[in-house]
């Protein structure tokens, strides 16, 4: 029966799709080898179509008794629309991969190629439909504005899927410069849909889709609080890469990364330490049940940063969180009197060296129990 309900609703999509407008631009290749005067061509005939674009959307979206208007409760309404039917515009079979990055669905959408006909066709709507999303900000928030990003002078830039793309810019919710993406956010959007239909059960993804009109909503809204990009790292203490995170009873344990990246649930026995190839560097998640008891060693909660300051304290506080957790697991360990070296090598549970340990405790302990009897009372003559 939920087979059946799918192969409606791709029915319904496809069918509104036959004679829904192609959106082609002057120069319909890749944007890499593109002038910087053939994407202005581009960027203007972006302009000069995009509300038209809007009404061929409107017509479409009419026949899912849906009316396209500048207020939240119309963002809600495209938001199930998409959580429902956004998969369908993607070419069937797209989002098998787990990854989601299908490398055909970008060349099609970013460097039109393949063009938007055929299985391709419903790339029109996404455009369209972020389109939209743009104008709805742009109605609430007088600063954004449409704009084309022309890189940042590397060359790794060309290679962006949104290098020569409209973006949009001015959001006081990043910084000035910042070129936020609304083809790639509605893109995303449609393949956790995909995802979905397909049987990929991504609660994480499932949960990034579900608050598209809640992101849409606060970049609308000028915002008085800090830039994002700013307040990331505002306020906290940059830890001394040398330094021990634990230092207990003699034994010190330290952050590993990669690369500048501190790693979220991965020490090293030594400061400093990149973690690939390394025989100095444990994974705390498989240290034993025993030290681990009763702590939230790696937190699986949802955060999306871009939501606003609030959120980003909520995700720093459960990374703090998290991380007392890995320090008191660690202490036990030390207490325990655990190899963190056999670890480092894969040996995480040590049963026999731990089981020989506990048998000369205990012998420990009977030997002076016994020693304590015999000193207590009165010496018999």
């Amino acid at each position: 029966m939920r087979v059946s309900a799918k192969l409606i609703d791709r029915l319904k999509v496809q069918r509104g799709l036959h004679d829904y407008p192609i959106y082609t631009p002057p120069f319909a290749r890749f944007e890499s080898s593109l002038s910087r005067r053939e994407m202005n061509a581009n960027y203007a005939h972006f302009l000069e179509h995009k509300a038209a674009r809007l009404d061929d959307l409107a017509r479409y979206l009419n026949a899912f008794s849906i009316q396209l208007r500048f207020d939240p409760e119309t963002l809600l309404t495209l938001e199930r629309w998409l959580y429902r039917y956004g998969g369908h515009l993607l070419p069937a079979g797209a989002a098998r991969a787990a990854t989601g990055r299908d490398a055909r669905i970008a060349s099609a959408l970013f460097n039109y190629e393949p063009a938007w006909v055929g299985q391709y066709h419903g790339l029109n709507v996404i455009n369209d439909l972020a389109i939209f999303a743009g104008e709805y900000i742009f109605a609430k928030n007088a600063d954004a504005r449409w704009g084309i990003w022309y890189g940042d002078g590397d060359k790794r830039d060309r290679q962006s899927g949104v290098f020569g793309h409209p973006c949009i810019f001015g959001l006081r919710h990043f910084n000035p410069e910042h070129h936020y993406s609304m083809l790639m956010e509605v893109l995303e959007c449609c393949r956790s849909a995909r995802r979905w239909n397909d049987g990929w059960i991504l609660v994480w993804e499932r949960q990034r889709q579900r608050n598209l009109a809640r992101r849409l909503l606060y970049l609308a809204a000028p915002s008085p609080e800090s830039p994002a990009s700013v307040s990331l790292g505002k306020e906290r203490k940059i830890r001394n890469r040398l330094a021990p995170l634990v230092q207990h009873k003699g034994v010190k344990i330290y952050e590993a990364f990669k690369g500048e990246r501190s790693l979220n649930c991965c020490y090293a026995l030594v400061p400093n330490c990149q973690a690939e190839g390394s025989d100095k560097v444990f994974d705390i998640r498989r240290l034993p049940m025993t030290y681990r008891s009763g702590l939230v060693i790696e937190d699986r909660g949802t955060y999306d940063v871009t939501l606003g300051y609030s959120e980003q304290q909520r995700l720093f506080a459960a990374r703090d969180a998290q991380r007392q957790a890995h320090v008191i697991a660690i202490r036990r360990a030390i207490d325990d009197d655990y190899d963190f070296n056999a670890a480092a090598r894969g040996n995480y549970g040590q049963l026999v060296r731990r089981l020989v340990r506990s048998v000369r405790s205990n012998r420990d302990g009977h030997r002076g129990a016994e020693a304590g009897s015999s000193s207590v009372g009165p010496r018999r003559a």
